[in-house]
């Protein structure tokens, strides 16, 4: 039986429970669904902040690359109460990779062949292969 109660933080271990489950599926959907759950709690944004980031969001000229391995991307966000953009980093995760959102991200970039548009494409959009996608994953 459901038991309603107040927000709480996501532990590492339902956090890891949760990627296990998505990974498993071994598709671009699920994959994509992990890495818009891991950006959200790395870099604490609501879902529509999330959802609605696009591509050219992520500032390559301040990405930290040091002989071919990412120490940080950097993106801006304008939440929905912010008058300016705001510049996020995100730092690898050495200690714990599964939780690196750097490279859940590269590995999205990678894997969907995404150049511009939204970061997280409509499911229609993702089967099509856009490499410019105009609507994002829906909420």
């Amino acid at each position: 039986m459901y038991e309603m109660h107040s927000t709480i933080a996501f532990l590492p271990g339902k956090l890891l429970d949760i990627c296990n489950h998505l990974l498993s599926h071994n598709d671009l959907k699920h994959l994509m669904l992990w890495v818009i759950n891991l950006v959200g709690v790395k870099l604490i944004l609501r879902i529509d902040e999330a959802l609605d980031l696009k591509y050219g969001q992520f500032l390559r000229a301040y990405f930290v690359v040091k002989d071919c391995d990412i120490e940080s991307l950097l993106a801006k966000i304008k939440g929905k109460r912010d008058d300016k953009w705001l510049h996020f980093a995100i730092w690898d995760d050495k200690d714990c990779t599964e939780f690196s959102a750097a490279r859940a991200i590269l590995l999205c970039i990678s894997l969907t062949g995404i150049k511009g548009g939204y970061f997280f494409p409509s499911l229609e959009q993702l089967d099509k292969k856009m490499d410019n996608p105009t609507e994002h994953y829906g909420y």
